[in-house]
């Protein structure tokens, strides 16, 4: 499949705040997160990777510098670039050095959210993620899946002075991200107290668009760190699938800037399962802005 995307896989010089998102991971256990931010707020461009290595807990690197656009995104060497097959992204951080290629099997979906006019385009709802890590000096050969998505937004109203920590969490606090992957299934999903979107693939065909109900939270845990209770299960049958997500082991866990209010804001990722007898069993990512 070629990588179908359209204009809007382009930056967007109007935006406020503009950000690429991709991860990998793998059946050996790793799972690596890179976000490039070309603009966020009057803050220098920054890139982002989080690696979490089979036998190891997160490690992260940040990197701010000067922005290149030419034939893709290059902040600070860390390199991301769209082609006709997909999309590579090259990383060389202290954690990790990594040359990965994404081959998307299933066409972009954008999603318009209420909020301060962002879009959500899921650039790869699944991609087929080939290449090569290197981690303390020892290569790994890479075969697993990906997701790649773009977001941007012009946030209305706000102190055009904060800084890369009180941006997202201001504007994302609330919302809920998530992207799984079976044999033949694929689910999508980003939801607010206000707001949902789910989707799911059969293979490359889109069977299931809700963006009427919500995930309903079934159990939760507290985090010692944050001070926040945060969840560990949704049920999936308000949108007709009787089945569960569970969140497992904790990837990351940060806190993040204090409001305007003075309340913490945190940001938690998690593993997350299904497991269902019509379903089978699906692995992926889980994100709470809290």
């Amino acid at each position: 499949m070629l990588y179908e995307s359209n204009l809007n896989s382009q930056l967007h010089s109007e935006a406020h705040t503009e950000w690429k998102y991709l991860d990998a991971q793998n059946p050996d256990g790793w799972k690596i997160i890179s976000i490039f931010y070309p603009r966020i707020g009057t803050n220098p461009a920054t890139v982002s990777t989080y690696v979490n290595s089979p036998d190891s807990s997160e490690q992260s690197n940040h990197q701010i510098g000067m922005v290149d656009t030419n034939g893709g995104i290059l902040i600070s060497g860390q390199k991301f670039e769209a082609k006709q097959t997909g999309a590579v992204l090259k990383l060389d951080t202290p954690i990790l050095k990594a040359d990965l290629s994404f081959e998307p099997t299933i066409k972009p979906q954008s999603v318009a959210i209420k909020q301060n006019n962002m879009l959500w385009q899921i650039e790869m709802p699944r991609a087929k993620v080939t290449g090569h890590i290197i981690q303390n000096e020892v290569r790994h050969d890479f075969f697993g899946q990906g997701y790649h998505d773009h977001n941007w937004f012009n946030l209305d109203g706000s102190d055009g002075g904060m800084t890369n920590r009180e941006i997202l969490p201001h504007y994302l606090r609330g919302w809920q991200f998530g992207r799984l992957f079976g044999d033949k299934l694929t689910v999508v999903y980003g939801f607010s107290p206000n707001e949902s979107h789910v989707l799911m693939w059969e293979g490359d065909k889109l069977i299931k668009e809700d963006h009427i109900n919500k995930l309903t939270m079934t159990a939760s845990s507290n985090s010692e760190k944050l001070g926040v209770v945060h969840p560990t299960r949704f049920d999936l049958e308000q949108l007709g699938i009787g089945a569960e997500i569970e969140l497992g082991k904790v990837l990351s866990e940060k806190k993040l800037s204090v409001t305007h209010d003075g309340n913490q804001t945190g940001y938690i990722r998690s593993s997350a399962t299904i497991s269902d007898e019509q379903l089978g069993h699906l692995e992926g990512i889980h994100e709470s802005w809290l």
